[in-house]
């Protein structure tokens, strides 16, 4: 197999011709490090998805390759050997510096600005990965496992669409319930073009779990607000279907305000 040769390869992997073959943690960091820089410097292909390296999934038989949609996609070598794939290696220490740009293995987008820059973390399970999963949920006001809608807005028409099922934040990342009960992980783009504010996020009015302590808004008490237990009474199901139930007294307050403004 070839190694990767900047002034070679480089506008063959761009045209989808070429993959590039990373057989380290370390070359593929560098190389995903390469992309963003050169990618960015030259302002081209901007919509190029470099949050994660993607190495844990394949190991040393991960591959790149460069799609039409300006994405970078993954698989397993074999697969593009059966596609009758041109597949060349990247060696970090062969390619250390091209077009002036000097490989970092730091280097990764900023999740909360969508900057080049530094700090995300690799996926891997690990506990420094719950941290960040459960910092990207609080950035967004979620509790991991709280479910919520996707808004998808179409960029030509501007026409806004709800996702069908819905999502949450996992130790794992982004996740949603199939069909069948089994969980399944989404693809990080999404979760880059949320943090980019291209897809938007929906709460799901908050439901308590059974025997929890929920509040209400109450126009009527000195408080402006009651304090109920869910014991699955049909007085709790029907607030939880109208939406009613707050998590805080502080919430329920807000909301009897709001009501108070309409009298």
């Amino acid at each position: 197999m070839d190694i990767f040769n900047f002034d070679k390869h480089w506008d063959l992997f761009l045209q989808t011709k070429l993959v590039i073959n990373c057989q380290t943690r370390e070359d593929a960091r560098a190389f995903i490090s390469l992309i963003c820089k050169v990618e960015n410097s030259l302002n081209e292909h901007h919509n190029i998805d470099c949050m994660t390296n993607w190495w844990n999934t394949y190991k040393d038989k991960t591959c790149y390759s460069f799609a039409y949609n300006k994405r970078l996609n993954y698989c397993d070598l074999n697969f593009y050997k059966e596609n009758k794939y041109q597949i060349v290696r990247f060696d970090k220490e062969q390619s250390k510096i091209y077009l002036g740009v000097q490989l970092d293995d730091r280097l990764n987008v900023n999740p909360y600005t969508g900057d080049i820059g530094f700090g995300i973390p690799e996926i891997e399970n690990t506990e420094k990965d719950k941290t960040y999963y459960i910092s990207i949920a609080k950035f967004f006001n979620l509790e991991l496992e709280e479910r919520f809608k996707l808004i998808f807005t179409n960029p030509i028409t501007n026409k806004q669409t709800l996702s069908d099922i819905d999502y949450y934040f996992t130790s794992k990342g982004l996740c949603y319930m199939g069909s069948t009960g089994l969980e399944f992980l989404e693809p990080f783009n999404t979760l880059h073009e949320i943090l980019l504010k291209n897809i938007t996020i929906q709460k799901l009015p908050w439901i308590p779990k059974y025997k929890e302590t929920y509040y209400i808004p109450s126009i009527t008490d000195i408080n402006l607000y009651r304090e109920y237990t869910h014991t699955s009474h049909v007085f709790d199901e029907r607030m939880i279907e109208r939406g009613i139930p707050c998590k805080t007294p502080e919430e329920a307050i807000e909301k009897t305000k709001e009501m108070l403004k309409l009298l």
